[in-house]
């Protein structure tokens, strides 16, 4: 996960550079989020990640598919992921362009991961938290994982809060085999 966050970012950064350049933002996201729809459909994806497929048939299917939607830029950013075998980062490419967008915006995005679903009180709490220590109004999403085992793991930006009982368990391990 985190290599394919490191491949994106790249990507990500010169697609947001490049839409804030053409005023074109929101037109990008929209786009970028019809490349994650059409890389993840599972025809499409299977081609993505046969290494055997050459990567300019690659390009022209994904840019076939999304030719109603995907202006020259975005086919052009397809070609150049497709030709460096990055297709199947995209969705990593479409979070960071996000969180740029929304850095850029002032907003701050944070995803809070625990084992059961937090009551409300609990995601206000949070909220509340998350909001003080960024000093701002900051958009939370929260996801259930239950190998957590308890806990939570807060991420916001590169700041990650791993409160989890997995993690404390996988930390106390490591300790025991040395």
């Amino acid at each position: 996960m985190a290599e394919s966050q490191t491949l994106a970012r790249p990507y990500a950064e010169a697609t947001f550079g490049l839409a804030r350049e053409q005023g074109s933002v929101a037109a990008w996201a929209d786009q970028l989020s019809a490349l994650v729809a059409i890389t993840t459909e599972p025809q499409v994806a299977e081609l993505i990640n046969n290494p055997s497929t050459p990567t300019d048939v690659v390009a022209s299917v994904v840019n076939a598919v999304g030719s109603t939607v995907l202006s020259d830029s975005a086919k052009r950013l397809v070609e150049t992921m497709a030709a460096n075998r990055r297709l199947s980062v995209i969705a990593d490419v479409k979070a960071q362009f996000d969180a740029l967008r929304a850095e850029n915006d002032g907003r701050v995005q944070a995803s809070v991961t625990s084992a059961v679903m937090l009551t409300t009180e609990q995601q206000a709490a949070i909220k509340k938290a998350l909001d003080a220590k960024w000093s701002a109004d900051v958009e939370v999403t929260y996801h259930v994982d239950s190998t957590l085992v308890g806990g939570a793991v807060i991420k916001a930006h590169d700041w990650v809060i791993d409160g989890s009982i997995a993690s404390q368990l996988n930390k106390l391990s490591a300790v025991i085999a040395q």
